[in-house]
């Protein structure tokens, strides 16, 4: 199929589509991302559990309706997301302010938007006030 449409390369700008990719690429012969690597990728917790085996810490996975009752860091403010593993976009994504908001409800609207029941708990790194910045979170260590 490579000879006969002279394909050189393979690529998806699309998030659901980066699994098959690497086995179209090494179905064709061409240079890419492991499939492995990108299966784990896909899924946020088994790439955290892998970044854990290399000794980088990471956030909590859970899976609901089991919760971890994380506690801030001194000085800061608590303020955590709870993640799904398999979605992008955002879904299933919750911003928790107070300990009161952590509940069961909030770790099963996580869940039930993706397909490993596995909910991921991050505590949000805030912006500076009067700053622009994208918001990400950290491991809760």
């Amino acid at each position: 199929m490579r000879s006969r449409y002279d394909i050189r390369a393979v690529f998806t700008a699309a998030p659901d589509a980066t699994k098959p990719l690497p086995f179209f690429a090494r179905h064709l012969g061409l240079h890419g991302i492991d499939p492995e690597i990108a299966h784990l990728c896909r899924y946020k917790n088994l790439t955290r559990e892998r970044l854990r085996e290399k000794g980088i810490p990471q956030p909590h996975c859970v899976r609901p309706p089991a919760m971890s009752k994380p506690s801030p860091r001194p000085g800061n403010r608590f303020s955590i997301a709870l993640k799904a593993t398999d979605n992008s976009g955002s879904r299933g994504f919750s911003r928790i302010d107070r300990k009161e908001d952590l509940t069961p409800a909030a770790f099963q609207r996580a869940a039930t938007t993706e397909t490993t029941g596995i909910v991921i708990v991050e505590e949000l790194l805030l912006p500076r006030p009067g700053t622009i910045a994208e918001q990400s979170s950290r491991p809760l260590v």
